[in-house]
């Protein structure tokens, strides 16, 4: 009997402090967050209050809490992929005109005239190609043959009108088949081709100029397209790229070339 009453007289004492702190009970939330609700009143000429109060954590993904391959802009999650929101870099300045999310991390990457991203992040043009606007084509005076671009005038199977040529014509010399090359024209796979402005073979047989190159005085050079031009001379030649071409019926900017390809 003296046990039961000590056992009374402990509860007694811890529901008297739950009533004077107003505390009542601690538990988790689902999901791990604490959750303390916190109820009370009093009474003795003191004004009676009821309430509760909830307080919760929890942890979000990607950049400001949006989700993976996203940042917070504004009120948006945006694509680390969409130009509109400057891809990967912190800022959500917009990429400027012409240009597309490429790389890893993607970033503001030019797809207009550059042959390495030609169009979009993954197309590369080839040797005998250049990228006119946003589409690999082939280099003026070059045309689609089977897989590649070649040149008509110099390419033994097509040779303007008369190829093939074969013995005793077997070489091409400007649309013509020949027994031997002559004035100045070497021969290369079967064709007769100028060494000094050849972009497929530029110096040598076989020495192809990239696509952002072209070939001045047996050298491969860089060029960049005319902007604003029709023809030469053109404004935006200028610099270093003060050599005015035309390339076809377009305007180039060659860079340190003695002679225009």
């Amino acid at each position: 009997m003296q046990k039961l009453a000590s056992l009374t007289l402990a509860a007694a004492a811890v529901s008297a402090c739950n009533l004077i702190s107003g505390v009542d009970d601690y538990q988790f939330g689902a999901g791990g967050s604490t959750t303390t609700s916190v109820t009370g009143s009093t009474t003795g000429g003191s004004p009676t209050s009821t309430g509760s109060m909830t307080t919760s954590s929890s942890s979000g993904s990607g950049m400001g809490g949006c989700g993976p391959d996203t940042k917070i802009c504004g009120d948006i999650c945006a694509s680390l992929d969409d130009p509109t929101y400057g891809c990967g870099l912190a800022a959500c300045d917009p990429c400027g005109a012409g240009e597309d999310c490429c790389g890893s991390p993607a970033m503001c990457t030019n797809v207009v005239g550059t042959p390495t991203h030609c169009g979009d992040c993954n197309t590369v043009c080839s040797d005998s190609e250049w990228c006119i606007g946003t589409s690999c084509d082939c280099r003026p005076g070059l045309v689609m043959s089977g897989s590649g671009c070649v040149d008509p005038l110099s390419d033994p199977t097509i040779c303007g009108s008369d190829g093939p040529c074969q013995a005793p014509t077997p070489l091409c010399q400007n649309g013509q088949c020949v027994s031997a090359c002559s004035g100045g024209y070497e021969a290369c796979g079967g064709g007769c081709v100028d060494q000094s402005t050849d972009p497929l073979n530029c110096g040598e047989c076989g020495h192809s100029c990239s696509s952002s190159q072209v070939c001045g005085g047996s050298d491969c050079v860089s060029f960049h397209f005319g902007e604003g031009c029709s023809s030469c001379p053109c404004s935006d030649c200028s610099g270093d790229y003060d050599l005015c071409c035309m390339a076809g019926s377009t305007p180039i900017c060659v860079k340190d070339a003695a002679v225009c390809p």
